[in-house]
């Protein structure tokens, strides 16, 4: 008998091959259907059935990027690899100016009180 976390984890791996197709989410939200109406009518069914059934992550993968034209392929994983580059740079803009904020502060703060900065507090 297959569980549900079972199921779970074969979505999921079926998602993180689809990484480059807009429609991930879609075609998981349709294959954990389709897996639970297997499930429903074949109770005793064991994950090597549903992988037989449906097919391996890679299986799946493979039969979609048949299914799409060569440049349609293209274009979905350069479209991926902008939107990942655009991500790191607006993390990496957001961490620099957190980072010189702080700074500024700091330097603000020791010019506006030069004592409480100073090396020897305690005299």
């Amino acid at each position: 008998m297959v569980t549900k976390m079972e199921v779970k984890a074969y979505i999921g791996a079926v998602k993180k091959v689809l990484w480059h197709v807009p429609e991930r989410r879609k075609i998981a939200k349709e294959l954990r259907h389709e897996v639970e109406i297997y499930l429903e009518q074949n109770a005793d069914a064991t994950m090597a059935e549903v992988y037989h059934v449906f097919g391996t992550p890679e299986a799946i993968r493979a039969a979609l990027i048949a299914d799409m034209q060569p440049d349609e392929v293209e274009k979905q994983i350069n479209r991926t690899k902008l939107v990942r580059r655009v991500a790191l740079l607006t993390a990496a803009v957001i961490i620099a100016l957190f980072v010189l904020t702080m700074v500024g502060i700091t330097v603000y703060n020791a010019n506006m009180n030069p004592g409480y900065y100073a090396i020897d507090i305690i005299p």
